[in-house]
């Protein structure tokens, strides 16, 4: 029963990932906290940052940051000046940080 309602999340999940509805989700919670904090409704400036984080032995993507000596993977954030996350992206540790920024 349990790994029923599992599966039925998971195709929620997927559908709405498909069809943009989290994205949709995620900029109108953007542009509500910024309405009431008396700003523009889409940010006007934004800033990106990255951290490598160590991970157990799991299956997916996997690298070496040897700046930091962190094998792991590293994710990549712009944020806005009131710290809502505007996109998030998860790569290999060793991707550089000038090549995980997404244009």
């Amino acid at each position: 029963m349990y790994y029923a309602h599992q599966n039925i999340c998971f195709q929620y999940f997927n559908k709405w990932s498909t069809e943009g509805l989290w994205i949709k989700i995620q900029t109108k919670l953007v542009e509500e906290i910024c309405s009431k904090a008396g700003r523009k409704k889409a940010p006007t400036a934004a800033i990106i940052d990255s951290q490598s984080v160590k991970i157990a032995a799991q299956k997916g993507i996997r690298g070496y940051d040897a700046g930091k000596k962190i094998g792991g993977r590293k994710r990549h954030m712009l944020v806005d000046t009131m710290g809502n996350i505007l996109l998030l992206d998860v790569h290999s540790a060793a991707t550089q940080d000038r090549d995980g920024a997404v244009e």
